[in-house]
């Protein structure tokens, strides 16, 4: 038993360590394509270990506000494609949280 509980311990400090990892990447930002493929794997690894999509949900919701908060984007009356882009954002962010998701929605209805 205290070695079950031993291996639980350094199990959750291993994906704290990840967490902080994931979290310091983001703060820093990516200077090279190897640095978001490394962030991207190790991502890919915390999620599948933890089932906590907060890092993919922090990347959709910030992809949306940039849409949102650039000027020459005239939001919410977007061009076509545009539009299409905020759409495909909203049911990628539907698979991880649809209170969010219809948050964003609302808003491309409202303004």
């Amino acid at each position: 038993m205290k070695m079950l509980e031993s291996f639980t311990k350094r199990d959750k400090e291993s994906r704290m360590t990840i967490y902080y990892q994931l979290e310091n990447m983001l703060v820093a930002g990516f200077k090279s394509e190897e640095e978001l493929q490394r962030y991207q794997g190790l991502k890919i690894e915390y999620e599948e270990e933890t089932l906590d999509y907060s890092f993919s949900i922090r990347e959709i919701v910030n992809q949306l506000e940039i849409i949102i908060q650039s000027r020459e984007n005239d939001f919410p009356n977007l061009e076509e494609g545009l539009l299409q882009d905020y759409q495909e954002l909203l049911e990628y962010l539907r698979e991880y949280d649809v209170s969010q998701a219809e948050k964003y929605t609302r808003r491309i209805y409202r303004g």
